[in-house]
């Protein structure tokens, strides 16, 4: 049968939103690297509220657009997710969140909330659109670790859960699960697939799996 105008109207919407995510995708990567990182910083401050708007507005679209969740268990003790606002911080204690690993240079997280649930932050300020460093890297998979053999559960996030945040749990899968870096990418896409796809390209992933030797 015909679809109705507004399922029209819908479906083109979706279909908009998708194209212009995937073309920002593409390029994005390619501007960090010629871009200085005095002027990407204040980019991302100027970004930061626009596209957390625009984070929101593709979580919301559920009908004929592929489902994201605001985050996803990456394995039992390690949740991969966005920006938890105030009001989702006692969820997240639900879910057996004991600490949360902050990758937002921009934002310092609702550090009220957080002592209200007992929950402890550790922050590894990254500016928006760019990747992590191996020091923050390497830094972050032994914290998690750490907290994982004491019986914790880690929310690794950043502003979307698909750049930062993921690139940290992807390090985690190879470091801890023993993944190679693609596999390490598959089980990313498996668990929470709006992830970026490009992540293995990252040179600092690239960097961080040679050292284990897990680059293949």
């Amino acid at each position: 049968s015909a679809r109705s105008d507004g399922e029209q109207k819908l479906s083109f919407s979706q279909k908009l939103v998708k194209g212009l995510e995937k073309f920002v995708n593409a390029n994005m990567e390619r501007f960090v690297q010629i871009c200085p990182r005095s002027i990407m910083a204040i980019l991302a401050k100027i970004l930061f509220w626009p596209t957390l708007w625009w984070n929101q507005l593709l979580q919301s679209q559920k009908q004929g657009y592929e489902k994201r969740n605001w985050y996803d268990r990456i394995t039992d003790n390690v949740i991969c997710g966005a920006l938890p606002y105030a009001k989702l911080v006692p969820k997240l204690r639900e879910e057996g969140v004991t600490h949360v690993v902050n990758m937002v240079a921009e934002w310092g997280g609702p550090e009220k909330e957080y002592k209200e649930q007992g929950i402890v932050q550790r922050r590894f300020p990254v500016i928006d659109f760019t990747p992590p460093t191996l020091q923050d890297i390497e830094t972050a998979t032994d914290y998690i670790s750490q907290i994982v053999n004491e019986g914790g559960t880690v929310y690794v996030h950043c502003k979307a859960g698909r750049g930062r945040a993921a690139s940290v749990c992807m390090a985690y899968l190879m470091k801890e699960k023993k993944m190679s870096l693609m596999q390490a990418q598959q089980h990313l896409e498996e668990k929470r697939p709006h992830v970026l796809h490009m992540l293995y390209q990252r040179p600092v992933l690239r960097e961080f799996a040679g050292k284990l030797g897990q680059l293949d």
